[in-house]
């Protein structure tokens, strides 16, 4: 897809070289931007958590937001639902399991309890519900800090339903917590639909307050 200009920024496909920006953007902006929340779980780790998957086995659709050559923004998501369940799973294993193990990520032991809550919520089956024939896409979006508020969201989002659409996908669907209400707000300006939500130990565990997962889904016509 050609890069898409405006005033101030590019949105653009994705390259290798961006790698590295974008994890620092999913770095900054985790927990809401929190910086005590994020001191909980090792940096590389939460980039592998979130967006290994996408950089490796999917980076034909992820578009970046390109300022004067910096990854000022990102939105990622997946098309191929067998391509993700599969990797995930591989990434998990031979990536994320051994790193905890052999202490490859730092500080790893101040990791675990989040790591451990997050099992529990799945163990207790908390997770995104099946509503992949109606909604077999699904994306993930995050503005650099200091690019908030600057037009970049509604551009990336934008470019990705295109891109979703030229490649005849019929839904896509996100998930957001219930106390990220700007999320949710904008999702919905976009179209998003609240489609369920459910009780997140993670979530609740990190926020200290009993968060939902909202999930949001919009039809591509």
């Amino acid at each position: 897809m050609d890069g898409i200009q405006t005033s101030r920024f590019v949105i653009r496909s994705f390259v290798p070289d961006d790698t590295r920006g974008v994890r620092e953007i999913a770095w900054e902006t985790a927990f809401s931007g929190t910086e005590s929340k994020r001191r909980k779980i090792d940096r590389e780790l939460l980039g592998d958590l979130l967006t290994l998957y996408y950089t490796r086995f999917e980076p034909e659709s992820i578009f970046v937001a390109d300022i004067d050559g910096e990854v000022a923004g990102y939105i990622m998501g997946s098309t191929n639902l067998f391509s993700f369940k599969i990797n995930s799973v591989r990434i998990f294993l031979l990536r994320i399991v051994p790193g905890i193990i052999t202490r490859r990520y730092k500080g790893v032991m101040k990791s675990l309890p989040l790591l451990l809550f997050g099992i529990l919520g799945v163990l207790k089956g908390e997770h995104d519900p099946d509503i992949k024939s109606e909604y077999p896409a699904h994306l993930h979006i995050n503005i650099g800090r200091r690019y908030q508020r600057a037009g970049l969201g509604s551009a990336l989002i934008n470019a990705w339903l295109r891109y979703i659409g030229l490649k005849h996908v019929k839904g896509v669907y996100l998930s957001t917590t219930s106390i990220n209400m700007k999320a949710i707000h904008f999702f919905q300006k976009h179209g998003f639909k609240p489609l369920y939500r459910y009780r997140s130990t993670f979530w609740s565990y990190a926020s200290r307050r009993t968060v939902y997962m909202e999930i949001l889904g919009r039809k591509i016509e």
